[in-house]
């Protein structure tokens, strides 16, 4: 019993699916928290002395931190599990020595002596819990005892308890430590090589488990096709005897006996519990009620009748049995043996008594035994495998039918035959068959010859089976050996495959620690393939595509994908950024269970940046033409397949329009056609790249567009197109006498020309003039030129007729003008123009937009003055530095008060000359610091902090932000830097303020947990417990447990994520439910779109509110009440709704203050402290409202508290 409990013990938190070397670490870990407790217990009832009350509780308490591991365990949190009983014996050991040394008058020196060498037996713990790799674990755990042996002497005398009399007395003494200390190190190494070699035999027997299994299944799968027909028959027959022998076990395990008393008249005096289970029938009837003839039938009632005479008759034989068939009142048969004995008093035979035992199982297995034996000749004779009985001699007296198909014999030539004679061993036969133990397996591979002269390899097993009898299972491998020398050939071309890749080949577990890599992964990441078996996958993926590298990893151990293609970007061992296209495959056992990760990488850097490039120049193309006033068109096979709406814009259709049409037909003038045709074929039969022409176009309003027309030959998604522009040249051929002085300039410029007659009357108006006056052509042409120009405000004819009269030229006379509501500034010049041969005297208006220059002009004027005050008026200190000549080139006048140099100084200085020798970054500050400007350079922004200092010598804490200037000859960044000293110090205060919080988060948690909560929790438990309903008991319990640990976990931090603050609330109504029997009903409203797992919030911050509405506002409802909780998000606001339809605020605050008159909510007012703390950032919000109707009664009440995230 003592064993099988301790077994228990040893196994706690070892579940399915674990590799053997942690379940046997768990395990452990467990024998060793099992041993200490044991070892205290021992320690305290060997000694009378230790029955004092002091050391009783001391024991109890080391008892109870012992049991520790265990629930760790049992959560599966392993790793703090091992740490804690690493640690907690070395601890407790120095507790209990320093409270025995205060008890003694006189601390005799050999305590402190064997107080060290405890420690060094202790020390061997962690080495038995952890593995040597990766190390770090176990060399966290061993830190503590070295710590402890080199102060020990300090720990006693920070306990008061040091030694009498000066250590230096004691030569010896002072060897002590440093001996404890080498001691221990010789200790680790022994534990440390011992270790050594179980990982090694752990890591050849899990290799060997591994091949079994491949080696099992392929034999599984030559069986299985074989077994198939024979499972089938045999199936049903198998089956039964399964259920039979079920019952049969059952019946010698159970033995439900009951006892009875009759009395001679036939009435029965006494009945056991047990008697009304046999017969079923309700145990409040009494027992002189039940009727034998009624239990048990006419039949039986007469013989157990006879037996009662036989025993009045003979009263002094022993006893009678006999054996009877009932059928109870739930209308069950049983057979139920009756052992009846006389009961005897001074003047006879009193009555009977007897018992009754249930046989019902026995009687069935009766029936059942009869036919094992021939089931079992059956099963032998049916065996896929064959069956050979052999003896001692290995003369051959029994063959089953396999063996006589393996050989293509028949069993009469193979019966009395040696085993030699028909096997050829290949093993030497090294075991006398008479020395076989019945427990032994003998292994052996042979040989079989069949009728047909095929040769088989069998493996044979030889067990005893009996004296002078052994059988003999006899198996055909010999696909299997196939298979086996396939497989051997299959693994090494895999290997040479992996190594010799072009592609980068990896191996990882399934916790994605890297455990194979070839030689082109090696080159891909910079690392040598020792460091990347270091690693972990997630090591060297860029931070930034982590997230979802890990989702598709999760994914595929969840079952949900085999493998899965992700582009993503890897840190080289140098820190650059290469770009890879992996593919990842999961790896699976013939069982369908995931084993490792093989991934092939591809290094895409240089495709990366190029396509990162392409898409740049179309970016730049395609924007370059969609806002293009030209034209732009594609024709591929006698259609366009792309224009711009400039081009549709020219001829009045759609984009869309344009492209579903046939060109020549619908937009060529007849004109025009066969030159557009015969310049077509041109190009794209080569006699051309490409020319220019004018065409004449049809308008789809039906006008005539002249247009010139640019084009040459291109391949256009694989086939040969044309590729062009197209230019409205319409006002142009219109008007081109009257646009011949102006030619050149009307052609290459947007300014408005107007030429005039000396009366002033318009004779050309270009398309400079349409675009600034918005005016067209034909609306201008023939008009008086201030009868336009007066619709602008604009007074010409004055100045028009100055330049007439004294043939002097007006330039650049500013105006500012309205255009369809638009505000632009134009510059007019008037020149005078003689026109023609004629002599009349004309002039020329030219008009010019510079609204764009005088608005760009103001704009950088005010946003130099701006940035001019900004750069002086910053509170941050502003420098520009120069890369080239490392030194700052421009400095703001905050810069010289923050350092307390001069800018004259400052300009001769770089950041290296106001760095602080001391920063917490970097041993060498100034390689540290210029890297970063040349970070900054590079990506274009760096963000860093860094301790300056002053002329004065005093140290600045500071945040700085580096920036790269754009600039054509010099290699420019400007820096931000601002002094942090006033943050630094709010964040201390912050975290004075918070440590505050911490320490009353105990106190809030003993107001939300209150005893009366306990008290009714642990009630609850009981009745449960009382009612043997142990589901409800056992889910009750857990959820208190749950709800108890979640609120000891996260009292004492300041952050707690979404899902658990969520699984913690849930967890406290369940409870308060069931603790007020479900007088509320609770709803969970949750916004479906939030991701609970990486919102965090301030911890135990609701729960206080949940609490207030249930005992406040639910508790004293009359009829049933409702709870409504409902988080969502707003923005960057996170939104809590507590509601209630309590009787509200006022009538709780009315029963307080009559029922508890001095009574104060401390959960209440520690929460609020805590928004206040953490509302000095502004970062909650809090809302209450009373809810009414609309004649003002208590509806309940809501409260609401947004929480920035």
């Amino acid at each position: 019993m003592l064993l099988k409990w301790l077994k228990r013990l040893s196994e706690i938190g070892i579940v399915d699916g674990l590799e053997y070397v942690d379940k046997r670490s768990i395990a452990v870990s467990n024998n060793v928290s099992t041993a200490l407790i044991l070892i205290s217990i021992l320690f305290l009832i060997s000694n009378p002395l230790n029955y004092g009350i002091t050391v009783s509780y001391n024991t109890i308490i080391t008892i109870g931190v012992l049991c520790v591991p265990y629930a760790l365990n049992y959560l599966r949190n392993y790793t703090l599990a091992k740490f804690f009983i690493s640690w907690t014996p070395p601890l407790l050991f120095l507790l209990q020595m320093v409270s025995f040394m205060k008890t003694l008058e006189v601390i005799p020196d050999s305590l402190f002596t064997g107080s060290r060498f405890f420690i060094v037996a202790f020390g061997c713990i962690p080495y038995f819990l952890f593995r040597i790799n990766p190390p770090y674990k176990l060399i966290i755990s061993v830190i503590p005892y070295l710590l402890v042996l080199m102060f020990m002497d300090e720990i006693f005398e920070f306990f008061d308890v040091s030694m009498t009399h000066p250590a230096s007395a004691d030569i010896a003494y002072h060897s002590v430590s440093k001996l404890a200390v080498f001691s221990y190190l010789f200790v680790s190494g022994i534990c440390i090589s011992l270790k050594y070699i179980i990982q090694s035999g752990d890591k050849y027997n899990l290799k060997l488990i591994s091949e079994l299994e491949v080696k099992n299944k392929v034999i599984a799968d030559q069986a299985k096709k074989d077994l198939a027909i024979v499972n089938q028959k045999l199936q049903k027959s198998l089956t039964e005897v399964k259920n039979r022998e079920y019952m049969l076990n059952e019946s010698q395990r159970v033995a439900n006996i009951g006892s009875w008393e009759l009395n001679k008249e036939g009435v029965f005096t006494f009945w056991s519990d047990e008697m009304y289970d046999i017969f079923g029938l309700n145990p409040d009837l009494p027992a002189n009620e039940i009727n034998l003839k009624e239990l048990v039938g006419n039949e039986n009632s007469l013989k157990l009748q006879k037996i009662n005479e036989l025993l009045i008759s003979n009263p002094y034989e022993k006893s009678y049995e006999t054996t009877v068939l009932i059928e109870t009142s739930f209308g069950y048969k049983k057979w139920v043996s009756f052992i009846s004995s006389a009961f005897l008093e001074e003047d006879g035979v009193y009555g009977f008594r007897g018992i009754c035992h249930d046989v019902t199982k026995a009687k069935e297995s009766e029936l059942l035994l009869k036919s094992s034996n021939q089931k079992y000749k059956n099963l032998f004779e049916q065996a896929y495998y064959s069956i050979l009985l052999i003896n001692s001699e290995g003369i051959i007296l029994d063959a089953n039918q396999s063996f006589c198909d393996l050989i293509e014999s028949k069993r009469s030539l193979i019966l009395l035959k040696k085993t030699s004679e028909l096997i050829e061993f290949i093993d030497p036969f090294i075991v006398e068959l008479k020395k076989l133990n019945t427990n032994e397996i003998y292994e052996l591979q042979g040989i079989v010859e069949t009728q047909s002269g095929e040769e088989k390899i069998v493996e044979v097993n030889i067990k005893g089976h009996g004296e002078n009898l052994h059988m003999v299972v006899i198996r055909d491998v010999t696909k299997l050996r196939l298979a086996e020398e396939q497989l051997r050939q299959s693994e090494s071309l895999f290997r040479t495959s992996f190594e010799s890749s072009a592609l980068g080949m990896a191996m990882f577990d399934l916790e994605g620690n890297y455990f194979d890599v070839n030689v082109k992964f090696s080159e891909i990441t910079g690392y040598t393939k020792a460091e990347v078996l270091q690693l972990n996958f997630i090591d060297i993926i860029f931070k930034e595509d982590r997230g979802f590298d890990l989702e598709n990893f999760e994914s595929s151990l969840e079952g949900n994908k085999d493998y899965y293609k992700v582009e993503k970007r890897l840190i080289h061992k140098t820190g650059a950024i290469v770009w890879v296209n992996v593919t990842v495959s999961l790896i699976k056992t013939e069982d369908d269970k995931p084993l490792h990760f093989v991934s092939q990488v591809e290094d895409i850097t240089d495709r990366k940046y190029a396509e990162l490039e392409l898409i740049e120049a179309e970016t730049k193309f395609r924007t370059l033409v969609e806002k293009s006033m030209v034209g732009v068109y594609i024709v591929k096979d006698g259609k366009f397949v792309y224009v711009n709406q400039a081009f549709a814009t020219i001829l009045g259709y759609s984009t869309e329009e344009l492209t579903e049409i046939n060109y020549i037909d619908s937009i060529v003038h007849p004109d025009s056609k066969t030159e557009v045709i015969q310049n077509m074929a041109s190009r794209l039969e080569g006699e051309v790249d490409s020319m220019r022409y004018e065409i004449k176009g049809i308008h789809k309003n039906g006008s005539i567009v002249w247009v010139e027309v640019f084009g040459s030959k291109i391949v256009y998604q694989g086939s040969d197109s044309i590729i062009g522009t197209l230019i409205d040249i319409t006002d142009r051929k219109l008007h081109e006498s009257e646009q011949q002085l102006f030619k050149s300039v009307v052609g290459s410029i947007d300014e408005a020309i107007i030429s005039i007659s000396s009366r002033g009357v318009i004779n050309s108006w270009n398309r400079g003039a349409y675009r600034i006056f918005g005016i067209k052509r034909k609306d201008a042409n023939s008009n008086h030129l201030s009868k336009i120009f007066n619709e602008f405000d604009l007074d010409i004819d004055q100045l028009v007729k100055t330049t007439l009269n004294e043939d002097q030229a007006i330039e650049n006379i500013e105006k500012p003008i309205h255009v369809n509501g638009e505000n632009k500034i134009i510059t007019l010049s008037i020149y005078p123009l003689e026109v023609g041969d004629v002599d009349e005297k004309g002039a020329v208006v030219i008009a010019r937009d510079i609204t764009f220059s005088v608005q760009a002009q103001r704009a950088l004027i005010e946003s130099e003055l701006k940035y001019r005050t900004l750069v002086e008026q910053a509170p941050e200190a502003l420098v520009m530095y120069d890369l080239e000549k490392k030194v700052f080139v421009e400095v703001s006048k905050s810069a010289e008060e923050m350092f307390v140099y001069s800018r004259e100084e400052l300009l001769t200085m770089s950041p290296v000359d106001l760095s602080s020798n001391f920063q917490a970054t970097s041993d060498d500050s100034n390689s540290k610091l210029l890297s970063y400007y040349e970070n900054a350079y590079e990506i274009g922004r760096q963000s860093f902090n860094w301790v300056f200092v002053d002329s004065k010598g005093k140290e600045i804490p500071c945040e700085v932000i580096l920036v790269k200037l754009p600039s054509q000859d010099r290699r420019l960044v400007r820096g931000s830097i601002i002094d942090i000293s006033e943050r630094i110090r709010r964040e201390q205060q912050l975290a004075e303020a918070n440590k505050k919080i911490g320490e009353l988060k105990l106190t809030a948690l003993r107001s939300v947990m209150s005893p009366h909560f306990i008290f009714n929790v642990l009630n609850s438990i009981q009745y449960f417990i009382g009612k043997n309903d142990r589901l409800n008991a056992i889910n009750y319990l857990s959820t208190f447990s749950k709800l108890i640990r979640s609120i000891l976990t996260h009292s004492v931090d300041n952050k707690i994520s979404l899902s658990d603050e969520i699984q913690m609330l849930k967890n406290y109504v369940n409870l308060e439910m069931l603790r007020f029997e479900n007088q509320f009903d609770f709803e969970f409203v949750i916004d479906s779109k939030l991701d609970t797992d990486s919102i965090e919030i301030p911890s135990l911050l609701i729960q206080p509110y949940v609490e207030n509405a249930i005992l406040h506002g639910l508790y004293n409802k009359i009829d049933k009440g409702k709870l409504i909780i409902a988080v969502e998000e707003k923005g960057d606001v996170l939104y809590f709704t507590i509601e209630d339809n309590g009787i509200g605020r006022e009538a709780a605050k009315a029963l307080k203050s009559k029922n508890f008159p001095k009574h104060q909510s401390m959960g209440l007012k520690l929460t609020e402290e805590r928004l206040r703390l953490i509302n000095e950032n502004k970062n909650i919000s809090f809302y209450l409202e009373d809810l009414k109707d609309n004649d003002g009664n208590a509806l309940g009440t809501r409260v609401v508290i947004g929480i920035l995230v």
